[in-house]
């Protein structure tokens, strides 16, 4: 009987969390992408190979636009009056 209280117990949290993680996916995905990250993207493109490789070997092109991306997320959280 109790290992069927804690079994719903636990599938009822995991749906809770689930209801909110997809919450926050939605809510992240409501925000666009800026315009100079896709820019970053194209110049970076366009460097030479010598340029280019080692930045290739670090995924600059990937990594780059999250880090800005997580800079401009932590600006707005901080704008936030009941958060930052």
């Amino acid at each position: 009987m109790m290992d069927a209280i804690l079994e719903a117990l636990k599938r009822f949290t995991d749906w809770v969390l689930s209801l909110f993680v997809d919450f926050f996916v939605y809510l992240l995905d409501l925000i666009p992408v800026p315009t100079f990250v896709e820019q970053a993207k194209d110049a970076i493109a366009t460097f030479g190979d010598y340029a280019g490789y080692p930045l290739y070997l670090i995924a600059f092109d990937v990594g780059f636009p999250m880090v800005v991306s997580a800079v401009l997320l932590k600006f707005l959280i901080r704008r936030l009056p009941f958060v930052g």
